[in-house]
């Protein structure tokens, strides 16, 4: 393939998103497209509980680290001098600090401009824009074909997603009739060559890179037209062609504002049946309250951590508290210095569990925390877990917050099991799998992974 058309695809390349679904997947933004090639890449994370102000830098820094200080504030000073156009020095350090993390090659590991961080503090409290679902990157490999597609972890409730039909697992292969980039278009013509392939089936292959290159959309417009909401132009409609079970379906959302509440909760004969949709702040209250109202006339609970993707770990571990008979919850493994240690992922004080049987319903929109949730509960509250496993992403991220009001996330670990073994790429498997989709979430009628979840807890505690 000719050089040129290599580059021109990789500077396109290079605008696309690395996405993160922050604070239980509620906001997606877009960033540098660097990523790993070894190995699955899924980009879409909780936003950590703490924010801290980034270290002073000179007080840490190395000879090495001092040397490179200085050279990028030589390179700062000379293009502000030299440059021939006015330059902005705030878009110009954030640019750097963006590609500064882009550099790692972690989807999890990025940048956040202001605006950006504000919106991912109302996402933490269910405050949606877009279509309201939560959207991840992955990898894969056909062949000699690497593909970077964007794949729905899942729909929130009562959202447009939902409405229209959007289903975990799904890929996301057209916004708006264009195709949204997910590998190099050009690869035919690689194929071809090593082929000996004559002239003209070089050239055709080259037209149809073109013409599809032509009518496509990188990935950062595609999740940005997909996850935000413009105040002047109102609420608009979005369409989309998602790749299901290897077939093309197409479906229309509108974009909009929404906000989810973190529980859902009802009674069905005489149990409780409780929805989580995210781990955020208010979640422990809201489940605690759902509970409480429901218990005088219940036998035990049904705790639906589907499509629950991701959240914060702090609000996690207050959740816990109110399950697991002791403080040990998991572990987490971390890098110090050139080592790799774990440390443990403990309650501070006792936990005060509810005295209550449950079952615990998961699939593969069960993301992150909302994974180490269902680990918790499986290993040390010993619920049984009943529907599918779950997605696989076990990364411990924190976000920092600047002066600037700007930010960055950083992956710190992963979440491990309690004793010790990884979920990470693989999920939390059910004990009781119940492969069927539901056709609506939470009725009985309809849901049978919730019809076994019932009739597994009636079993235990009685008609």
């Amino acid at each position: 393939m000719p050089n040129n058309k290599k580059t021109r695809f990789l500077a396109i390349a290079a605008g696309c998103a690395v996405i993160a679904a922050f604070s239980a997947g509620l906001f997606v933004r877009n960033g540098m497209d660097s990523q790993p090639r070894e190995r699955e890449v899924v980009a879409a994370q909780e936003m950590a509980a703490h924010f801290a102000e980034l270290r002073n830098l000179e007080s840490s820094a190395d000879g090495s680290n001092a040397n490179l200080l200085r050279l990028f504030a030589n390179v700062l000073f000379l293009v502000r001098q030299e440059y021939v156009e006015k330059t902005n020095t705030t878009e110009m350090a954030h640019g750097s600090l963006e590609s500064m993390l882009a550099s790692l090659n972690d989807p999890h590991s990025l940048f956040f401009k202001p605006d950006e961080t504000a919106r991912l503090e109302a996402a933490a409290n269910g405050k949606l824009e877009g279509i309201g679902a939560s959207l991840t990157l992955v990898q894969a490999k056909e062949g000699d074909l690497e593909k970077t597609m964007l794949k729905v972890v899942a729909p929130f409730p009562n959202s447009p997603a939902e409405r229209a039909g959007l289903l975990p697992g799904d890929y996301i292969d057209e916004v708006d009739g264009k195709w949204v980039i997910s590998h190099d278009p050009f690869h035919e013509i690689e194929t071809l060559r090593k082929q000996h392939a004559e002239f003209k089936k070089l050239r055709e292959a080259d037209q149809r890179a073109r013409a599809r290159l032509k009518n496509s959309l990188t990935l950062s417009d595609a999740v940005n037209r997909l996850t935000s909401f413009d105040a002047a132009k109102g609420s608009t409609n979005v369409s989309m062609t998602v790749i299901r079970e290897g077939k093309p379906v197409k479906l229309e959302a509108p974009i909009t504002r929404l906000t989810v509440a973190p529980v859902g909760h009802k009674a069905i004969g005489k149990l409780g049946y409780v929805r989580v949709n995210f781990l955020g702040a208010a979640t422990p209250k809201a489940v605690e309250k759902a509970i409480d109202e429901l218990r005088p006339n219940i036998k035990g609970i049904v705790l639906d951590l589907r499509n629950a993707p991701g959240g914060q770990i702090e609000p996690a571990k207050q959740l816990l508290s109110r399950f697991v008979p002791g403080t040990a919850l998991g572990q987490a493994r971390f890098r110090a210095d050139k080592a790799y240690k774990t440390r443990p992922i403990s309650l501070v004080a006792a936990p005060k569990p509810y005295k209550i049987p449950m079952v615990v319903l998961v699939n593969k929109g069960t993301y992150n925390v909302a994974e180490f949730v269902a680990s918790a509960l499986k290993n040390q509250a010993k619920s049984a877990l009943i529907g599918e496993a779950t997605f696989g992403d076990a990364s411990e991220i924190a976000l920092f917050k600047l002066s600037d009001n700007s930010g960055f996330t950083l992956t710190l670990g992963r979440y491990l099991n309690p004793d010790g073994t990884e979920f990470h790429g693989t999920g939390v498997q059910p004990q009781v799998k119940v492969a069927e989709k539901p056709t609506k979430m939470g009725d009985p009628a309809a849901d049978p992974a919730l019809k076994q979840a019932i009739s597994t807890l009636t079993a235990k505690v009685g008609g």
